[in-house]
């Protein structure tokens, strides 16, 4: 999904396979952790947690025992930390409605992408907790509750690549096919 908005931003080539590299690894560390806290149906205790929001620093170590540090592996690293950066602070009206969004901090373009993708992944993923959001459910939640999360130009971009196109129902008359001979 990364390399697919990547490519509608009009990212280079080389752009679009450091972009997909690193969303392929940029959560490595979660694979680390013991599987019962990956299958668990209820809350997370405390010790949990702290486990989980680890992952992102055994990631970070793995990429760091690279044997060079080149400018892809800064980014990865950088990437991996930011991705999980909340994009602004959302402002709300009396009724708790979204009205703007003010921007925390300049992340890079790879770790907002991939803190979409991440998370629409995950919402249409199934969970031991819940089941799979919908794909349309899933956009209508990162637009509404959580788009403080995201950069709102890309979320609208994303939305915009991952929309579900209307199917078309044709009648009986329409689906034959006729083959003349001209």
């Amino acid at each position: 999904m990364a390399i697919v908005v990547g490519s509608e931003l009009g990212l280079t080539k080389p752009q679009l396979r450091d972009l997909g590299y690193i969303a392929l690894f940029h959560d490595a560390g979660m694979g680390t952790l013991p599987p019962e806290l990956s299958t668990k149906r209820g809350a997370l205790t405390a010790d949990e947690r702290a486990q989980v929001q680890k992952a992102p620093l055994i990631t970070v170590r793995n990429i760091l025992r690279e044997k060079a540090i080149t400018r892809a592996t800064l980014m990865r690293v950088v990437t991996t930390f930011e991705h999980k950066v909340d994009f602004g602070t959302a402002v709300r009206d009396n009724q708790g409605n979204i009205q703007m969004i003010i921007p925390k901090a300049n992340l890079g373009l790879y770790a907002k992408v991939i803190a979409i993708c991440a998370t629409y992944d995950a919402l249409t993923s199934k969970r031991p907790f819940r089941d799979a959001y919908g794909p349309e459910v899933a956009l209508m939640l990162m637009w509404t509750e959580m788009r403080n999360k995201f950069d709102p130009d890309l979320l609208k971009i994303f939305m915009r690549v991952m929309a579900i196109q209307p199917i078309k129902v044709l009648s009986k008359r329409q689906q034959q096919l006729v083959l003349g001979i001209v």
